[in-house]
């Protein structure tokens, strides 16, 4: 039975993923698809073109229905993305240009199938690392297929507001999860069973625990509220005290990293013009004459409401499962 075997804090790891060209090689060895020039379409939304590679040779012009695939949007590059299928023929690729957008492309036979998944813009797909199993993420719970593209299982899950959470394989073909189930509760790791999409085991795996702060005296700071500027020295708020927002598994070692934020500085009001970095540019936005995108995704910013924020530095902690 899959459980934690101990947990720790550790020094941030190193940055692995690029913010404008990431590759994928294949478990063969034989193809290498990159993803590169993201276009933000939407506040955060970025949409990448793909093209492959054989050798070192761009091989993009042979494969026109994956060029297709990356057109309008382009597709979605989630940290936790792992395209190839086991056998390295079959690439699973998500789209921005449709809400259920999964495609199954084969590099050999340069077929694309549409995968039906019920889903609005699922988060990551993942294979199974021994078998032609392919894991697609949402809100609503995790689904199965293969690599034909026919549907498999589900696992059902609910994840609560702003925790997407975080999925992936363990060697013995069972998927766990990190995720809150509700605002409010505590994160968990939760084991499923592949085959029959029920869980097998879970244990609290919530950053409170494991990186304690002085929780009472952040209590007032609004669990709706985000990050006001990226970079160092950054003014976060709310929800990013609660949640794990990032993480890296290692199947090799079945070790898993995970980061949260904690505060450096007391609770202030939100001031009345906050900073923020878009690509080379940083603009100034009076919460006042704010976006109407900005009030939708951040409604506790306004300035009237004088919302508390604190200033916060991100902290890792890793875990070591048994399989």
């Amino acid at each position: 039975m899959p459980r934690v075997v101990r947990t720790c804090e550790i020094a941030a790891p190193p940055t692995s993923l690029s913010s404008d060209r990431r590759e994928y090689r294949s478990p063969t060895g034989v193809l290498t698809l990159v993803l590169h020039d993201p276009v933000e379409w939407h506040m955060a939304a970025f949409g990448w073109r793909p093209s492959l590679f054989s050798g070192g040779r761009d091989v993009s012009r042979e494969h026109p229905a994956l060029q297709r695939l990356g057109e309008g949007r382009g597709l979605v590059a989630p940290p936790d993305l792992q395209p190839w299928a086991p056998d390295g023929r079959t690439l699973a690729l998500l789209t921005w240009e449709d809400t259920d957008g999964v495609y199954l492309y084969d590099t050999e036979g340069r077929g694309v199938t549409r995968l039906t998944t019920g889903s609005a813009y699922p988060y990551s797909a993942q294979w199974a690392p021994d078998s032609d199993r392919l894991l697609i993420r949402s809100a609503s719970g995790g689904m199965l297929f293969d690599d034909a593209g026919r549907r498999q299982g589900t696992l059902e899950w609910t994840v609560a507001p702003h925790d997407e959470g975080f999925t992936d394989w363990l060697r013995s073909g069972i998927v766990f999860l990190v995720a809150r189930a509700a605002r409010g509760s505590k994160t968990k790791i939760t084991f499923y069973s592949s085959v029959s999409g029920g869980p097998i085991g879970a244990e609290d795996l919530d950053p409170a625990d494991l990186l304690p702060y002085d929780a009472a005296a952040y209590a007032g700071l609004s669990r709706d509220a985000f990050c006001l500027k990226h970079g160092t020295g950054a003014w976060w708020a709310g929800v990013l005290l609660d949640v794990w927002h990032d993480a890296r598994f290692a199947l090799e070692t079945n070790t898993l990293l995970l980061a949260t934020c904690r505060p450096t500085s007391a609770p202030v009001p939100a001031p009345h013009v906050v900073e923020l970095d878009f690509y080379v540019h940083r603009i100034r936005i009076n919460l006042d004459r704010a976006p109407r995108w900005l009030s939708r995704l951040m409604p506790s910013l306004r300035l009237g409401d004088r919302e508390l924020v604190c200033q916060a530095a991100e902290r890792w902690a890793q875990v070591e499962l048994a399989p």
